[in-house]
């Protein structure tokens, strides 16, 4: 029995990590056993409506955990832990002023690893098993200790932009992934989703070069949006957030001079400056905000519904899954040139990207650029298309990095 452990944050419950549903069918089928560890997720409630192959089980873990007092010889673990972070750590003062949240962070992360090292142990104890975690956070804190522990042999892990780039991410207040250097040291492998965090990790981390390597992630063939308008139609898909920045959108379409509808998918704190400068727009414009909707529902809109180009205007990102399913369907794209972007967004290929401190008036030009040239339309969905198909399809590119993986195995002992 080759048996996968994948842990998420909180897939499948809640409506995030929707990738993750792109990568679990190519995964079901190499491996005979996948064990799903949603490592953030301390709910007793058990039901969730994401779709998941049959031998995909979930573990609630999180809500099974027995009540437990720390003792001496924890605090002494927790402390070693902290040490050997502090010893290796390129910002010692800075670690020091959170020390409480390190240590909370420890306490919580060896009482975990503590019994889900016996669940481990009493039951697949005659399994060839692989770690995989799915972000380089709190897993990679828990799989690094199962690892000193000899519990398991080996473990990779994904780096994406929060759990890579944290440091420049200075926009807002953010809080530093901790025990970098633990997490780093302990992986066996860390794929990175672009190009450009591979060659980033290897400049900022020589000493780990050797274990970084880029894996795209990819999406499943939703087919081509032949869908056409009398109004050009703007799509996006994210949070209202101050890093995706689409009220600066809802600015932009204020200013173009014709007809144009903006439909977006997702919710949050920027929505109610969005609809006060909907309330505003001439009556051939239209923004339509759909709310969170899942991935299923999105995708089938890319194809089934007009959709003329598609918009990221992140101040940081990884390289969004949305774009590949926006160009899987053939739909153009603008997007700010930041880490990953523009290995999808390439300029006058797919779409254009833009500078990270785009004005109103440069994004407003480049939407007005493309909707005023029908065979630049043309060139850029058909470009769109083939770069999907070459680059971003779940079945090679997950074939691929399931064949990585099974370079590392773990005997239970």
């Amino acid at each position: 029995m080759k048996t996968l452990f994948l842990f998420t944050k909180t897939f499948p419950f809640g409506s995030g990590e929707q990738y993750v549903e792109n990568e679990l069918p190519v995964l079901s089928v190499k491996y005979d056993k996948i064990f799903i560890y949603p490592t953030d997720w301390f709910s007793k409630d058990t039901n969730h409506n994401r779709k998941i192959p049959s031998n995909v089980e979930v573990l609630h873990f999180n809500s099974q955990l027995p009540q437990y007092k720390n003792t001496f010889s924890d605090y002494f673990s927790a402390l070693k832990l902290i040490l050997t972070e502090l010893l290796h750590s390129k910002s010692v003062f800075s670690e020091l002023k959170r020390i409480k949240y390190l240590f909370s962070i420890a306490i919580h992360q060896l009482y975990t690893a503590k019994f889900f090292g016996d669940y481990l142990k009493k039951n697949h104890r005659r399994d060839i098993c692989f770690f995989y975690g799915y972000w380089n956070h709190g897993s990679s804190i828990l799989l690094s200790i199962l690892k000193k522990n000899k519990t398991i042999q080996s473990f990779v892990t994904r780096a994406h932009s929060i759990d890579l780039y944290y440091y420049d991410w200075t926009y807002y207040e953010f809080k530093v992934p901790p025990f970098e250097y633990i997490k780093f040291n302990s992986a066996d492998k860390i794929f990175t989703v672009s190009k450009h965090a591979e060659e980033f990790f290897k400049k900022k981390y020589p000493y780990w070069e050797n274990k970084v390597i880029s894996s795209y992630l990819g999406i499943s063939d939703m087919g081509v949006n032949h869908c056409k308008s009398n109004i050009f139609t703007l799509v996006t898909c994210s949070n209202l957030s101050l890093n995706k920045r689409l009220l600066e959108l809802a600015k932009a379409i204020k200013e173009v001079d014709f007809p144009l509808e903006w439909v977006h998918f997702g919710d949050g704190e920027q929505r109610k400056e969005i609809e006060e400068i909907s309330n505003t727009l001439s009556l051939n414009k239209k923004i339509t905000l759909s709310g969170n909707k899942l991935n299923e529902e999105i995708r089938n809109y890319m194809v089934s519904k007009p959709a003329d180009l598609f918009v990221n205007l992140s101040i940081v990102e990884g390289l969004p899954v949305a774009i590949m399913e926006a160009i899987s369907a053939g739909i153009p794209v603008i997007a700010t040139h930041v880490y990953g972007n523009p290995e999808i967004a390439e300029n006058n290929y797919t779409g254009f990207t833009i500078p990270v401190d785009f004005t109103t008036k440069m994004l407003a030009d480049c939407i007005t650029k493309i909707y005023s040239d029908k065979e630049l339309q043309f060139k850029l969905r058909v470009n769109s298309r083939e770069h999907y198909l070459m680059n971003f399809t779940a079945e090679k590119n997950y074939t691929a990095f399931s064949k990585e993986l099974s370079n590392y195995p773990n005997k239970i002992n």
